[in-house]
């Protein structure tokens, strides 16, 4: 908060508030506090999530306690159940919700729907399933409230950012070469959040981070100039 401040102006004010979204009980909590602040909310980006580098892949620790892949549950249903419960204040705002998705929602399959609420041996990552489901949400919530409320997707490509934590420290320097770095990642979903064109009642956007990525779907995986 302090180097934000810092950066662009002691006069903002910032309230900082952890949110645990594999946890439905914490996200409605969360979503009153917000509600009982702010009758409108202009902007919701759903950003923090979790792949298979960071998730815990034990048995004892694949499900949250609300019976839901932990992967599943913070990357996607965390975030749709938060968007649901602030939308009363997004549609007095006329607001906008951008979801930071991935590439990788192209390698998902429907039928590891089946996997999100059973115990895999051996573990079955449901990274690219969660991002398809992004995907899908904003164009259903597009269907039922895009008249006045906007929503959109970002790819921001391959991000060298903490998520590959658990990584050896020699695969995240490597990582650091390839991929974008964390604030080049963050102009494309600036740019969702901030586009004159991109609010209610504009249809869902797909942005991607990767140059070339509009005209040839193999740039939405890499490109040499983010």
């Amino acid at each position: 908060v302090q180097e934000v401040k810092r950066l662009y102006g002691s006069h903002l004010l910032i309230r900082f508030e952890k949110l645990d979204l594999a946890s439905f009980a914490v996200v409605r909590a969360f979503a009153d506090g917000v509600a009982a602040r702010h009758a409108k909310v202009q902007l919701l980006v759903c950003n923090a999530g979790l792949n298979v580098a960071s998730a815990l892949q034990a048995p004892e620790d694949q499900l949250t306690a609300d019976g839901v892949d932990a992967l599943y549950q913070a990357n996607f249903l965390g975030h749709f159940l938060l968007t649901l419960l602030l939308m009363p204040s997004l549609r007095a705002a006329r607001g906008r919700v951008v979801s930071v998705s991935s590439v990788m929602h192209r390698q998902a399959s429907p039928a590891d729907l089946n996997l999100t609420q059973v115990v895999r041996r051996p573990y079955v990552g449901l990274y690219n399933f969660s991002k398809l489901a992004q995907i899908l949400a904003v164009s259903e919530l597009h269907r039922r409230f895009g008249e006045e409320v906007a929503f959109h997707c970002v790819n921001p490509g391959g991000v060298a950012s903490d998520i590959w934590r658990a990584f050896p420290r020699f695969l995240q320097w490597v990582f650091s070469l390839v991929m974008v770095s964390t604030k080049t990642a963050a102009e494309s979903v600036v740019e969702a959040c901030l586009c004159m064109r991109s609010g209610p009642p504009a249809p869902p956007a797909y942005w991607n981070g990767y140059r070339g990525a509009s005209w040839c779907w193999l740039f939405e995986y890499w490109s040499p100039r983010p």
